[in-house]
């Protein structure tokens, strides 16, 4: 089914969005929670994490059915209201255009931002711009593109529009 790119249309055509409300705050399991009831990140105050020298990298597809990029961003939002315009120091976010829900979708969506956090926690190198890339299937295999680390974005220098290194983050 993950091949027939036609699945997710029929799939949006014919969903009943009453019933999926529904469901969505039916609780069950041995938790009896409803999945809505763990799917916000609504905390804010992360110092036991940061107290441990805990660092974070989010990335979020911007074309994810599922969550609004939006709904992410006023997240890390409050939590730099929460630590008083510092969480960069350890919460870095990359919005991804075009990616779904966590990969695909008309996107570069080829990148390692784990090396990046390795280098941030064990070397004290902050995150900063990362290359993205489109795989073979998309319509742009080798396609590249710069991700850049909220709340800065990629703006086009001249060059090849194809490539990420035609790109800087401000």
């Amino acid at each position: 089914m993950a091949s027939d790119v036609t699945s997710l249309t029929r799939y949006a055509l014919n969903a009943d969005i009453d019933q999926a409300y529904h469901d969505a705050h039916v609780k069950w399991g041995a938790l009896n929670e409803a999945p809505v009831d763990f799917m916000h990140a609504d905390a804010t105050d992360l110092s036991a994490f940061t107290r441990r020298g805990g660092k974070i990298i989010l990335f979020h597809g911007v074309s994810d059915p599922v969550f609004s990029v939006l709904d992410t961003i006023r997240w890390l939002q409050a939590v730099d209201r929460h630590e008083h315009g510092t969480s960069a120091r350890f919460l870095t976010f990359y919005a991804v255009p075009g990616m779904n829900h966590g990969r695909g979708g008309p996107a570069t969506d080829r990148f390692d931002l784990f090396s990046s956090l390795v280098a941030w926690r064990e070397k004290g190198v902050a995150p900063g711009p990362v290359t993205a890339t489109a795989g073979d299937e998309t319509p742009w295999p080798g396609r590249t593109r710069l991700l850049c680390p909220y709340p800065q974005w990629p703006h086009a220098l001249a060059g090849d529009p194809e490539r990420a290194s035609s790109s800087v983050c401000r």
